[in-house]
C-alpha cells in the first residue's frame, strides 16, 4: 500500500527538500559562513553539516571540531539550499537554510534547540516551520495510531479493510500537510524557500503537471534565479519520467558484465524495480514481485531490477538477488545514487518502478507488488 510504505533514500536526501540536480551553472558560486554556539555540557565533540549542490547528487558534507561548544563553518554554494546540521556523538540535528549571508545558529542546550538567525531565507524558512508544525504533528500521530492499531489487530482481522481504512487516513494527513507547502506558497511568491515547498508539495509520487503550475505561480525573479533555473530542469527531467511519456533509453551492464539496453524489451510489459541489497522495504516487497513474475512471466511480461548499491557492496547485491530468488534481469553500475539510470530516472527515493507497455511508454509508476498484479489483470482478462 503505498501511503503506508517507508521508502530508502540516500542518507541525508530523505531529510532535504531542495537536492537539486541539473548541469553546473558558469556563474561565480556564492560564499557563506556559518558561526554557530551549543551548550558545551553537552559534551559534543563535532558538528557535520550536509548541503545541496545540483553539480552532485549526494551533495556536499563537512565537519567541524567543537571548542567550548564553538564552531564555524565556510564554503561556497551553487544556490541556497535547505542542509541539516547534526552533532556527535548524540546526532541531536538541525534544519537550515545555507545562503549567501553570515548565518548564527545559538543553542543553550543541543544543537536540535538552537536558533538561527541571518539571512532571508532562514527568515521564510523559519515561517515555514512554524506553520508546518501542526501538520507534521498531525501526520505523526496518525502513524502512531496506524502502528498501534496495527499491533492490536486480531489474528482473524480482515488486514485489506485495516489497511484500506488507515491508508484513507494517513492519506489525509499527508494532503493537510501539502495543502500547508501550497498555503506557504501563496502567501510567500517572492521567496527562495517556496521551490522548496513546490518540491515537497509532490510528495514522493508527485504530479508534475501541477508542480509546473506551482512553480510557475512563482515571482518572476524566483523563476530566473540560479535555484529556480536547475528547478526548472528538474522538472523536464520528471516530465521525462511522468505517465504517459515513452521512457528514456538506457543501457546498462548486468551481473554477468553483458549490456542490456532498455529497447531489448521493446514488445513486452515491463516493469523497472530500482532497490538495493540494503534497502529493507525494497526487500520487504520481493516475495510479492516474484508471485507477481511467477504469474504473469509468460503472458509477455517480464521485470528488470536496477540496483543502486555500490562496488564495494557488489557481493551483498549478488547474495540479495540469490536469497530473494529473484528470477529477471538485474543491472547495476554500482555507483550508489549516482546509479546513471537512476539519475536518469529522477530516482530519489527507493523502492521506485515504472511499468511500461509494449512500445516502451509509461503506463504506472510506484506499484506495490499487489497494485502491480491488479493492474496486469486488466491487461490479461484470461487467467491461465
Amino acid at each position: 500500500m503505498k501511503n503506508l510504505h517507508h521508502y530508502c533514500r540516500s542518507a541525508f536526501a530523505f531529510l532535504f527538500v531542495l537536492a537539486l540536480t541539473g548541469r553546473v551553472a558558469r556563474s561565480q558560486d556564492i560564499t557563506f559562513a556559518i558561526k554557530g554556539k551549543i551548550d558545551p555540557g553537552h559534551n559534543q565533540k563535532t558538528v557535520h553539516i550536509w548541503y545541496p549542490d545540483p553539480t552532485n547528487l549526494v551533495g556536499v558534507k563537512d565537519s567541524a571540531m567543537l571548542h567550548d561548544g564553538n564552531f564555524v563553518f565556510k564554503g561556497t554554494i551553487k544556490v541556497p539550499g535547505k542542509a541539516i546540521m547534526y552533532t556527535k556523538p548524540d546526532y541531536s540535528n538541525l534544519e537550515l537554510y545555507v545562503e549567501p549571508d553570515t548565518i548564527s545558529v545559538i543553542s543553550q542546550g543541543a544543537l536540535s534547540e538552537a536558533v538561527v538567525t541571518g539571512g532571508q531565507a532562514n527568515k521564510d524558512f523559519s515561517q515555514l516551520a512554524m506553520m508546518l508544525r501542526p501538520a507534521i504533528q498531525q501526520l505523526s500521530d496518525t502513524y502512531k495510531a496506524y502502528g498501534d492499531a496495527k499491533k492490536a489487530l486480531p489474528a482473524n482481522a480482515d488486514k485489506k479493510e485495516f489497511e484500506a481504512k488507515w491508508e484513507k487516513q494517513i492519506e489525509a494527513a499527508r494532503t493537510g500537510r501539502a495543502d500547508v507547502y501550497r498555503e506557504f506558497i501563496r502567501k510567500r511568491p517572492a521567496s527562495i524557500v517556496s521551490i522548496g515547498a513546490v518540491k515537497s508539495a509532490g510528495g514522493f509520487t508527485p504530479d508534475v503537471n501541477e508542480l509546473k503550475s506551482l512553480f510557475a505561480s512563482l515571482d518572476k525573479s524566483v523563476q530566473d534565479s540560479r535555484a529556480g533555473v536547475y528547478y526548472k530542469e528538474e522538472l523536464a527531467k520528471l516530465s521525462r519520467t511522468s505517465i504517459g511519456a515513452v521512457a528514456p533509453q538506457f543501457v546498462q551492464a548486468d551481473t554477468a558484465g553483458n549490456q542490456v539496453s532498455l529497447n531489448d524489451f521493446r514488445g513486452k510489459y515491463l516493469f523497472i524495480d530500482f532497490w538495493a541489497s540494503w534497502c529493507g522495504p525494497c526487500r520487504a516487497e520481493h516475495p510479492g514481485l516474484v508471485k507477481v513474475f511467477d504469474q504473469y512471466k509468460d503472458r509477455n511480461f517480464t521485470i528488470l531490477g536496477i540496483s543502486l548499491d555500490q562496488s564495494k557492496n557488489r557481493e551483498a547485491w549478488l547474495t540479495a538477488i540469490r536469497a530473494d530468488k529473484l528470477a529477471w534481469t538485474q543491472l547495476s553500475d554500482l555507483k550508489g545514487w549516482s546509479n546513471e539510470v537512476s539519475t536518469l530516472y529522477n530516482v530519489e527515493a527507493i523502492p521506485k518502478n515504472f511499468l511500461i507497455d509494449p512500445n516502451g511508454k509509461i503506463l504506472a509508476t510506484d506499484l506495490k507488488p499487489d497494485a502491480l498484479g491488479a493492474h496486469l489483470a486488466k491487461l490479461f482478462p484470461n487467467p491461465r
